[in-house]
């Protein structure tokens, strides 16, 4: 079993907004700030936080009063600039090939994964030159219960790199430290995590009003599977059908084709359980049967819920806490997300209906609490994993995801393609590119 992970800084991503000032208003801000913070002040953050992954921003507006068109159509998703004014630097995680199955080197985890790479790039908005990366990315294996552990974070706000990097640095060792993990993960990663984010909330040192991450995260034991999902990231398999009849065989490639133009509305969606073992099962399995000439079709299979102001279930706990739900229409006529605001002020605008952190949009119902889900992988079926921030998924549906993949030579290759694909689609719809964080794992013996 292999891994690689690269981590390289290239802008900010924010699902927070303030509907009161300008892009014009922000930057004079932001250079006044620095001006006054001084280049001093400056290198005491940076030590102060030198273990937490570099990268501030995003405290945010949604005006469109700019003659520039590229920042008109900017401040649809990223419209935000931070005061901040740390320097632009590069994070690179460097992990020991430790699992190799069939090697003899290090050790081996009797689990499904054959190989993964992960990456996390920072994105570009062309109004904020000190954007930093405020995603993050968590690899991580527990030998003694030969478990494999993914995340990825996507911090949000004036301090959000701050934030996921808290998640990063804290969350693997806490939870394989936990007294339940060996038994009971569910358990122990929920309860690590509430208690870490009770911690950053009295941490004077990080501002945590209007800033937050979202999180998805896998744990891997043999072929069981925890997903907890906290915000709109996402965890997607890619799952092999055989063709069963010489029609479907023949339609192989229109069906690849296809799925470069699937939406989510054909992607299964699964549904949270209440299930408090992890030794429970839940299949994951969808029926085929074998067609001995055909090439495999690949079908994507969301395993989190993107967790969106609008849902019902989500907004009906926003409004009875007292909040607001509403898409801010810009003057071009565009509305943008929807957006979980205070009951008498247009603030904080956050673009999801659950994160960690966020202090004030709390008080109005966004939620801490991960969704769990949990399944029984089938390494004849289930070929690869999928776990990315929404800087993917924002242009990339679940079908077209898989089918890149499912093209990939190793896990590495998937994940660079990825980026690339994400960060070309964002110049061409936004002219900004937002943080995209991505991990591949592939299952079994795919590509071997």
């Amino acid at each position: 079993m292999t891994r690689t992970a690269t981590s390289v800084d290239e802008e900010d991503d924010s699902g927070m907004t303030s509907p009161t000032s300008t892009i014009q208003e922000r930057q004079e801000q932001e250079k006044a700030v620095a001006q006054r913070r001084g280049d001093e002040h400056e290198q005491q953050l940076d030590d102060q936080w030198h273990d937490i992954p570099d990268s501030p921003s995003a405290a945010g507006t949604t005006s469109v009063q700019t003659t520039h068109t590229g920042l008109r159509k900017a401040r649809r998703k990223l419209s935000v600039v931070s005061e901040n004014v740390l320097v632009d630097g590069i994070q690179d995680i460097h992990l020991d090939e430790t699992l190799n199955i069939g090697g003899d080197k290090g050790s081996v985890l009797p689990c499904l994964v054959s190989a993964y790479a992960g990456k996390s790039q920072k994105g570009f908005a062309p109004y904020h030159s000190r954007k930093k990366n405020q995603d993050a990315l968590i690899m991580a294996e527990e030998p003694h219960t030969s478990t494999l552990f993914f995340c990825v974070l996507d911090g949000h706000g004036e301090f959000g790199e701050l934030v996921s990097g808290f998640f990063q640095r804290e969350l693997a060792r806490n939870l394989f430290a936990h007294d339940c993990f060996e038994h009971d993960p569910r358990r122990a990663f929920v309860e690590v995590l509430t208690a870490l984010e009770k911690a950053l909330l009295r941490d004077t040192k990080v501002d945590t009003d209007f800033s937050g991450t979202t999180m998805s995260a896998v744990l891997l034991r043999g072929d069981r599977m925890l997903v907890f999902n906290c915000g709109d990231s996402r965890v997607t398999v890619g799952v092999k059908e055989e063709p069963s009849t010489p029609t479907a065989a023949t339609s192989t490639a229109a069906v690849a084709r296809e799925g470069n133009n699937s939406s989510s509305s054909s992607i299964s969606k699964p549904t949270p359980t209440k299930i408090s073992s992890f030794l429970s099962r839940r299949s994951l399995s969808l029926s085929s049967s074998k067609a001995a000439t055909a090439p495999p079709l690949l079908k994507a299979t969301a395993l989190s819920i993107d967790h969106k102001p609008d849902i019902p279930s989500e907004k009906a706990r926003i409004l009875a806490a007292g909040g607001r739900v509403f898409a801010v229409r810009y003057d071009d006529g565009v509305d943008g997300p929807q957006r979980v605001w205070l009951g008498h002020i247009d603030a904080p605008g956050l673009a999801m209906s659950r994160s960690l952190g966020d202090a004030v949009a709390h008080s109005v119902g966004v939620s801490s609490e991960p969704e769990v889900f949990e399944y029984t992988l089938d390494p004849k079926k289930e070929v690869f994993l999928i776990l990315a921030t929404d800087g993917l998924w924002e242009f990339c549906s679940d079908g077209e995801v898989v089918t890149m993949v499912g093209r990939a030579r190793d896990p590495q290759d998937a994940v660079e393609g990825l980026i690339k694909e994400a960060t070309a689609r964002w110049l061409r719809e936004e002219q900004v590119v937002d943080d995209t964080t991505v991990c591949v794992a592939f299952l079994g013996d795919w590509k071997k």
